[in-house]
């Protein structure tokens, strides 16, 4: 039988628990972009106690930040948490040294209304990565696309195009609208499905939402 069990609580909305894997410690980087900051965490006792760590430096409050070390650097994707309309359709990298920072933004190599969040694990393949991103074209977060970027030696990766990931056969009559993330637990692939369920209250928060982040 599964647990259900909440391992963290803060004061603002958690959402995209990024989770990764470095010299033998497990970290947690969620979307927290309503606390106004990005905040790091180390696993104490995986996966039940976090500790915060207070040393992480990134200066921005951002959305869906996707990180991981490779080519000898740390590399975050992320989309700035600023208006509905940016947080969708904008695909940022930082570069830093060390885990910890300082972090260094590279700019936006993506502007795509249809979508550029970052959407799961990224994927090593030979000298390219693949990262998964959001599309919005149907509905928000109703699809997948993977990015390719080569030349990570280089002083700026290169984004070299995108292809779209349908959703498996076997899901779409239970999850009709999609799905937005893909990510990779050891041998193990998680895919977060979606099924749109229209209600009075829910429009009323999704219009109190628009309007806060506007």
């Amino acid at each position: 039988m599964l647990e259900t069990r909440s391992v963290l609580e803060e004061k603002w909305n958690l959402a995209y628990p990024y989770v990764f894997e470095h010299k033998g410690e497990i970290y947690m980087l969620p979307d927290a972009h309503e606390s106004g900051r990005l905040t790091l965490y180390r696993a104490q006792n995986f996966p039940y106690e976090w500790e915060k760590l207070e040393g992480f430096n990134f200066p921005l409050s951002v959305m869906n930040a996707t990180i991981l070390h490779h080519a000898g650097r740390w590399w975050m994707f992320w989309s700035p948490a600023m208006s509905v309309k940016k947080k969708r359709d904008s695909l940022h990298i930082a570069i830093a040294e060390d885990l910890l920072g300082p972090w260094a933004d590279m700019g936006c190599f993506l502007t795509d209304l249809g979508g550029a969040l970052p959407g799961g694990s990224p994927i090593i393949d030979e000298d390219a990565l693949l990262l998964p991103v959001r599309q919005n074209r149907r509905t928000e977060g109703g699809g997948l696309r993977f990015l390719r970027f080569e030349g990570f030696g280089n002083t700026r990766p290169l984004l070299i195009g995108g292809r779209s990931l349908g959703l498996p056969p076997s899901l779409e009559p239970a999850y009709p609208d999609g799905m937005h993330t893909l990510s990779a637990a050891g041998s193990v692939t998680l895919v977060d499905v979606k099924k749109e369920r229209y209600s009075l209250r829910k429009s009323v928060n999704l219009f109190k939402k628009a309007l806060k982040l506007s």
